[in-house]
């Protein structure tokens, strides 16, 4: 196995370590990517391994790294993309947390078998909970309300939204939930970073 990719791989194993330790890792994470093309497919199995236990682990590996660097001033002062997804550990845990919780649009999301919630399962399956959160905190640069909620709802639905062709009012409902969703992550989102 590529030596760096196997010490990434055991660096995830311990979250309990130092948050100097875990900024290594995650400076490791970006060494990765440089070379994530030239890794065999057992290799990049290894890696998506590696990463899956980092976004599990995601609240554990952030209180270490808080004690030792801001996460989101890190980001900005670095202009890290959201492809690079292991730099908002602290975001990710955040929306994970309100994901899990009984608010009526997340119980939406993952309870409803509606075309639309559907479609934000598929989204956050496929896109994956790390690039969604890294893609939402982009939105706060959109400085129009009306803009920044199309945005983030656009994100969470792969640009699919509800229409109202049928007679009924669960595109309508949906509609509404999708809002909410949307409506609701950014302000766990500002909140979590204590935004104006």
């Amino acid at each position: 196995m590529n030596p760096l990719l196997k010490n990434y791989c055991v660096s995830v194993e311990f979250p309990d370590v130092s948050g100097a330790e875990h900024l290594e890792m995650l400076q490791m994470r970006d060494r990765v990517t440089e070379i994530e093309s030239q890794l065999t497919h057992e290799e990049k199995t290894f890696l998506s391994k590696a990463d899956r236990q980092l976004v599990e682990k995601a609240k554990d590996f952030y209180q270490e790294l808080s004690r030792f660097v801001n996460l989101t001033e890190r980001r900005k002062a670095q202009v890290i993309p959201p492809q690079r997804w292991w730099w908002y550990l602290d975001a990710i845990q955040a929306v994970k947390g309100f994901l899990a919780s009984d608010y009526p649009a997340a119980v939406w999301v993952r309870e409803s078998h509606s075309p639309l919630a559907v479609r934000v399962q598929q989204q956050l399956e496929t896109e994956g909970l790390p690039q969604t959160v890294a893609y939402l905190e982009k939105c706060f640069n959109i400085t129009d309300e009306y803009d920044r909620l199309s945005a983030a709802q656009n994100i969470l639905a792969g640009g699919v939204t509800a229409t109202n062709n049928n007679r009924d009012s669960s595109s309508n409902n949906d509609a509404i939930e999708l809002l909410d969703l949307a409506e609701s992550l950014l302000e766990k989102l500002e909140e979590f970073y204590q935004l104006p």
